[in-house]
């Protein structure tokens, strides 16, 4: 669908009304919304693909970085743990980690999650 914004709009949101247990088209919804800065959208959508799903990696770190952009930072980080708690080992979850640090201003503890990279 790329390039075609307001269809995928119209499907995802489609696929949310039909799909009650699925996440993943509220998910893209505001992956969407992060991608055109609207952070309030964003995270009108991704609590409810956290709401059917609360145990997603990806949707914890993205709520993370989208609490981070609403000053909410504490919470980002808390978020951004929990995801990568789940799958501890996968370094795509810790990269997304060190940059919610880096966000919230915390540059030396974003650096060290990098470090322990592989």
């Amino acid at each position: 669908m790329l390039g075609e914004d307001e269809v995928a709009l119209k499907h995802y949101k489609l696929a949310n009304d039909e799909i009650d247990s699925d996440g993943r088209a509220a998910f893209f919804l505001a992956q969407m919304s992060m991608f055109q800065k609207d952070w309030n959208e964003a995270q009108i959508w991704i609590n409810e693909s956290k709401s059917r799903d609360p145990f997603e990696q990806h949707t914890l770190l993205s709520s993370a970085l989208i609490e981070v952009r609403l000053g909410n930072n504490n919470e980002a980080i808390e978020l951004a743990r929990q995801g990568c708690e789940i799958d501890p080992e996968n370094s795509n979850l810790r990269f997304f980690q060190a940059r919610v640090f880096r966000l919230c201003g915390q540059p030396a503890r974003a650096l060290e999650i990098l470090n322990a990279l592989p």
